[in-house]
């Protein structure tokens, strides 16, 4: 499900904006999706995480720098993720587990997060990262961050 979302929140946000042919957006769970003991009332745990871009701008319509694309893609994916439905809401998200928690960026560009990881990281963070996959990723992009887990 939330790989079939991220698809189409991406497609849809392209249709405006283009999008980065040497980069994308990745959900990356942790905690009980990552570990892959969701059940019935689990959050999601996620950081979203880009790649690095060799371009100033996306190549759309409404071009948008890198920073900025991907922190409006990842809104729309985490509103599309928190749908409410005629059952409530599709499913609750938590982002604290981000670089730097509710006050960091909702999404980080994967040299950002490894840095902050590297320098700026609680012990807590790096343990939580022990339960961390990619759960959806442009299958160019989830090969480059399998390479950097390695």
């Amino acid at each position: 499900v939330i790989d079939r979302m991220h698809r189409t929140v991406t497609e849809d946000f392209a249709r405006a904006h283009g999008g980065f042919a040497d980069s994308g957006l990745a959900i990356i769970g942790l905690g009980k999706l990552g570990a892959r003991e969701m059940s019935v009332g689990t959050d999601l745990d996620l950081i979203l995480a880009y790649g690095d871009t060799r371009r100033d701008a996306s190549d759309g319509a409404k071009k948008l720098p890198p920073m900025v694309y991907f922190a409006r893609l990842s809104q729309r994916l985490i509103t599309a993720l928190t749908a409410p439905t005629g059952e409530g809401k599709l499913y609750e998200v938590d982002m604290r587990l981000r670089p730097s928690g509710n006050q960091g960026p909702i999404a980080s560009s994967v040299d950002g997060f490894r840095k902050y990881q590297e320098a700026d990281a609680w012990t807590w963070e790096h343990m939580a990262l022990t339960r961390a996959r990619v759960v959806s990723a442009s299958p160019h992009f989830g090969d480059e961050l399998g390479s950097h887990a390695q």
